[in-house]
């Protein structure tokens, strides 16, 4: 049976100059038939949209017909020119140099939480297998995990966030709901070609392993272990999600101030609850459940 892909090609010349990587061959594009060819998936990313340039493949994703966006569709593109973050942070993406797709889900009913919690997992499992210390910084964050340095007696940890994961949903007019779920990783900027404010806070997946990755091959490895990890959570509950999530996660153990969008609770973070929601223990010994809904920021601050 054939794979029904829509393929939108992209001009030659839009890939190597503005990455910043003149070392980047021709063929270091996304390419459709590279991709597929690498996927082992039976839904996700079958049906696969590329496309030159696009404002946010999320909202490209949010914004179909019902009918144009089955369970499994993937969206991906060479520049993503407004790609955002949760409550709207801007994301720094030169054309051809990182990975920006969204898939489209269609669960049995709303994961919550859990959602985001299946695709950081899936890209940190990914990155780990080729050796990269990713980790979660709860709630959607991917970073890569850097040596406590000591400034004045005080250790410093100094994570950098190598990109994230943004969920976003809407019911269908049949009540079916509409589940999208966007990735977004720095994989082939050099940190030298990181803006100035952001060569302290961001990495990339190059300079974290110190060479150049295929894309197209590490596009099919995640969408593949996002569809294993997809599964899982939809035949047989959280349970296994969160225990994963719990070895992933770099915020757990420590003192953290989470903010909360106009004012601030600081705890030990302490675990994560079977929903993907963060247990903070505060000072007074009293846990507080936090849902992903209602954060802004978790810093860690020990």
């Amino acid at each position: 049976m054939s794979r029904p892909v829509e393929t939108k090609f992209l001009p030659e010349q839009s890939v190597d100059a503005a990455a910043g990587n003149p070392s980047m061959k021709e063929d270091s594009r996304l390419q459709v038939g590279m991709i597929l060819s690498q996927l082992s998936t039976q839904g996700i990313g079958q049906q696969l949209n590329l496309l030159p340039e696009v404002s946010s493949t999320n909202t490209f994703l949010m914004e179909l017909p019902a009918a144009e966006s089955p369970h499994g569709l993937v969206v991906t593109t060479e520049h993503q020119t407004g790609g955002h973050g949760r409550h709207g942070r801007a994301w720094f993406s030169p054309r051809g140099a990182n990975l920006a797709f969204s898939v489209c889900l269609r669960p049995k009913s709303h994961p919550g939480g859990l959602a985001t919690l299946a695709g950081a997992c899936a890209v940190v499992a990914v990155l780990r297998e080729k050796g990269i210390r990713a980790a979660i910084k709860w709630p959607n964050d991917i970073t890569l995990q850097q040596p406590a340095t000591e400034v004045d007696g005080t250790r410093i940890f100094r994570d950098l966030k190598l990109g994230g994961v943004l969920c976003e949903s809407r019911a269908e007019s049949d009540q079916s709901l509409r589940l999208v779920l966007g990735i977004g990783l720095n994989v082939n900027i050099p940190h030298d070609k990181f803006p100035e404010d952001l060569r302290n806070t961001a990495s990339s997946l190059r300079a974290a392993c110190g060479k150049i990755l295929d894309r197209n091959r590490l596009l099919a490895a995640l969408l593949n272990r996002l569809e294993e990890v997809w599964r899982q959570l939809e035949s047989e509950g959280s349970g296994e999600l969160v225990r994963t999530a719990r070895g992933y996660c770099e915020t757990l153990g420590h003192m953290v101030r989470v903010d909360l969008g106009g004012w601030c609770v600081e705890g030990i973070a302490e675990d994560l609850d079977p929903q993907g929601c963060l247990v903070l223990r505060l000072e007074s010994g009293v846990k507080r459940v936090l849902g992903i809904g209602a954060i802004q920021q978790t810093r860690r601050i020990d």
